[in-house]
């Protein structure tokens, strides 16, 4: 636990004073021998000692000038003078260089021993009190870090007054003012087999190389946030800074990390009132990716400003659409929806997301005119996103945003074809169908949200259905099929208990034990131990 220093020139005393004190008892795992001053300084700037234990008279550097040159490198650090020589002109310099105890040659045992413990409690007390003020001072850095991020969110969602953005700017200690002001985007959009680790270590290698980047450009600030999946990078420069070379420097290191996240650069601005319109191209400017199929950094500066082309659904399109729908004709929806790919790849040179956006509404609402006339329950379709721009945010491509948009009308197809009145045996087929799907992915992270996206339920009315229909919540529900596959493999012994865990789902082998033993009344090697005895 503490590291230890002997320094004595005498390598027979040495070797005593080793043993002379049971050190392990002490408390000390690290204990490191110097034949002198000078071997002691060299090694004590490696190992970083708690206490040193020296002798004064020692060839090349004798214990006071040792303890001189190291007592500001090792602030918290025990000094003990032992000499031969009792001299008061040594205790005197001892004392003013801050040795903490002073023992004399030959020692006794009893006294030398007491002067030891009294030692080592001043320097756990002094390692205990500077843990203290680093967990303090890190808590501190923490919270103020916290603050910041959160006054940074409110700037780019909200208006403020000048008065109050000067305030805030005070009360935060943010160089904000009399600014040029650039705001970045960069967006993750999730992608099978993710899990949601994934993206905060991907948030913190951008902050991470957005941070290397001031150490070239130290006249360039930039501060940060995270909402959902979607970083947002607030940077500042004076006005004699090189604000796009900060910029395209470290947005060739974020290419070179290959992270699968797409970015939006704003305008560059010089009025606070107008970071927020920055923040709002940036992530308009990320919407593009549907029609620059590859591109990842979209740079709002550099988009045309097109009217876009006027997609729009014939009614022969939409009698097509209600037909397929109506008929739960998988095949005719995914043609159809491949002639709106087409459409739009054929006129992407014109296209913008506001239109695109628009098309994408069309189509919703004639399909929601279909559910509303034949009664069909709303809240059992999965709609949070339907009517928000997040129909466009949760996807990388146009061919996933409509094959997205094929599988929603071809479910409510097949719930219109269902028998409206044999609720009962609706719910057991959803039930089915979510437990055959976490079976075929077992081994991966599958939350409520990903379930209800995949099967267009509302996330909410799922949750609901779980709890009325089987009495348990989705956690229990999904934990009992993992465990379930676990007991299966734990019939196999090829396969090692640390290894079940993984195959289900369970990345912390700790976690992985607590729920089978809490479902099952066993731990899994308990398990396979009985599955022995009965076999």
């Amino acid at each position: 636990m503490y590291k230890l220093m002997v320094v004595e020139d005498e390598s027979w005393i040495r070797a005593g004073l080793l043993k002379y004190f049971n050190w392990e008892e002490l408390g000390f795992t690290s204990i490191t021998e110097a034949e002198n001053g000078q071997d002691a300084l060299e090694k004590a700037r490696i190992v970083h000692p708690d206490f040193i234990l020296t002798d004064i008279r020692m060839p090349k550097l004798d214990g006071l000038q040792l303890i001189e040159l190291l007592r500001q490198e090792l602030p918290d650090c025990i000094f003990v003078i032992l000499s031969g020589y009792e001299d008061f002109t040594y205790a005197k310099t001892a004392i003013q260089l801050g040795v903490t105890a002073y023992l004399i040659k030959p020692l006794q045992y009893e006294e030398s021993m007491k002067t030891i413990l009294e030692c080592t409690d001043k320097m756990k007390a002094r390692i205990e009190e500077r843990k203290k003020q680093e967990k303090l001072k890190k808590s501190l850095e923490e919270s103020n870090k916290l603050n910041q991020e959160r006054h940074i969110k409110e700037l780019l969602e909200h208006d403020f007054s000048e008065e109050e953005w000067q305030k805030r700017c005070a009360l935060y200690q943010l160089p904000l003012l009399n600014q040029r002001y650039l705001t970045i985007v960069f967006s993750c959009i999730s992608q099978p087999g993710w899990d949601r680790s994934f993206w905060e270590r991907a948030a913190e290698e951008l902050k991470s190389l957005w941070l290397q980047g001031q150490n070239f450009f130290p006249q360039c600030h930039v501060f940060s946030y995270s909402s959902g999946m979607t970083s947002y990078f607030l940077l500042t420069a004076g006005e004699n800074s090189d604000l796009s070379a900060y910029v395209d420097a470290v947005l060739e290191r974020i290419t070179a990390q290959n992270l699968p996240l797409y970015c939006g650069i704003g305008l560059e601005v010089t009025s606070y009132e107008k970071i927020r319109k920055s923040k709002q191209l940036a992530e308009n400017a990320i919407r593009y990716r549907f029609f620059k199929e590859g591109v990842r950094i979209f740079d709002a500066s550099k988009i045309t400003g097109a009217k876009g082309y006027p997609f729009q659904i014939t009614e022969n399109q939409k009698m097509v659409l209600i037909n397929a729908v109506e008929q739960a004709d998988h095949r005719k929806i995914k043609q159809l929806m491949q002639q709106f790919i087409d459409e739009v790849r054929t006129n992407e040179v014109q296209a913008t997301p506001e239109k695109l956006f628009a098309f994408v509404q069309e189509m919703i609402g004639t399909c929601v005119r279909f559910v509303h006339k034949h009664g069909i329950d709303m809240k059992e379709i999965y709609h949070s996103k339907l009517f928000s721009y997040q129909i466009l945010d949760d996807f990388s491509t146009i061919d996933d945003l409509f094959g997205w948009l094929g599988n929603f009308m071809y479910n409510i197809g097949k719930q219109y074809k269902e028998t409206p009145n044999d609720t009962a045996a609706m719910d057991t087929r959803i039930f089915s169908r979510i437990e055959s799907y976490i079976v075929e992915n077992i081994d991966q992270e599958i939350t409520l949200n990903a379930v209800a996206n995949l099967f267009f339920y509302n996330p909410a009315y799922l949750s609901r259905l779980f709890k009325t229909k089987l009495n348990k919540n989705y956690t229990t529900f999904i934990s009992e099929i993992r465990i379930n596959y676990a007991k299966e493999c734990l019939k196999n012994p090829a396969i090692s208990v640390s290894e079940v865990g993984p195959m289900c789902g369970y990345h912390s082998y700790k976690h992985f034990v607590k729920t089978f033993k809490k479902i099952t009344g066993h731990t899994p090697t308990d398990y396979r131990k009985r599955l022995g005895e009965t076999g």
